[in-house]
């Protein structure tokens, strides 16, 4: 074989050789499959709608199908893929996922069941307590019944009650801000179901022509307090009361405890009408 090496002219089956590896490589090349492409990188700036949900997306696999119970599907028309994930922007669905804020209910505030009566009775002070005394000074009281529930029915007790009064005279008012309990010190008490208390409305001065009451200052029990503070002195409060004449006295119960504070549990008025030098009481309302 001219042209050719001596090494392949005395050995000619190695030209076949190279011929027939050259053929392999040709047929190799054009039957194996395409090699994979690296994907090219998203140079391009997000669309206001992606910059009006800022950080707002979901990333989901794209083999994964959406639940058949669910109510809101998001829109992935705009969805982009990189490499197994996929980026959906959530827009206006983003503010229907807040939670609604839980609505607080108040419970009903607990109202004793209260019957108010005209009492007249004797009363003494010793200590600057007003107690039942059969030779004490003659007085009128407000009996104050907290009673019982109907059958199947719930009460409740009264707790932090205290007594106002509101004394008219003609065109004048007097008013007394706390009245005195009987057999109390303090000016707020608890009348549990079914008990019961009185109110101090005041005296009757007949030859003085005057109507006497006393407002007590004092919210808290001595036996609550200690020994060494000074307790405030009961107030006086006098209305003008003359022959032939009327008192018309509003009488009010008034809660100061918690859940029911500032609540009038019972309210009426009584008229006080004075002969010369007797009287008789009645309500009017």
């Amino acid at each position: 074989m001219s042209g050719y090496p001596a090494l392949v002219t005395h050995h000619p089956w190695i030209l076949w050789c190279g011929y027939v590896l050259a053929l392999g490589l040709l047929a190799w090349g054009a039957l194996a499959p395409p090699g994979k492409q690296q994907p090219e990188p998203n140079l391009t700036a997000p669309s206001s709608s992606e910059a009006r949900a800022e950080n707002a997306h979901v990333e989901v696999s794209p083999n994964i199908e959406a639940s058949p119970k669910s109510e809101v599907s998001p829109d992935i028309s705009g969805a982009q893929a990189i490499g197994n994930q996929l980026t959906v922007n959530l827009g206006d669905l983003a503010p229907r996922l807040v939670h609604p804020v839980p609505v607080i209910h108040k419970p009903e505030p607990q109202i004793p069941n209260l019957s108010l009566d005209f009492v007249r009775t004797k009363v003494s002070a010793p200590d600057g307590v007003f107690i039942y005394d059969e030779s004490g000074t003659e007085c009128v009281t407000a009996l104050v019944h907290n009673l019982a529930a109907a059958e199947g029915q719930a009460g409740f007790d009264a707790r932090s009650v205290f007594g106002s009064l509101v004394f008219t005279y003609g065109t004048s008012r007097t008013i007394v801000n706390r009245a005195c309990w009987l057999n109390h010190d303090e000016n707020e008490i608890w009348i549990g179901v079914g008990d019961m208390a009185h109110i101090l409305i005041g005296f009757p001065y007949l030859q003085d022509f005057t109507w006497v009451s006393v407002n007590n200052p004092q919210r808290v029990s001595r036996l609550n307090m200690e020994w060494n503070r000074t307790l405030p002195e009961l107030e006086r409060r006098t209305v003008p009361w003359h022959d032939d004449s009327s008192l018309k006295v509003d009488v009010q119960v008034i809660s100061n405890a918690v859940g029911t504070k500032g609540i009038t549990f019972r309210r009426r008025q009584m008229r006080l009408d004075r002969r010369s030098i007797s009287y008789h009481g009645e309500w009017i309302v």
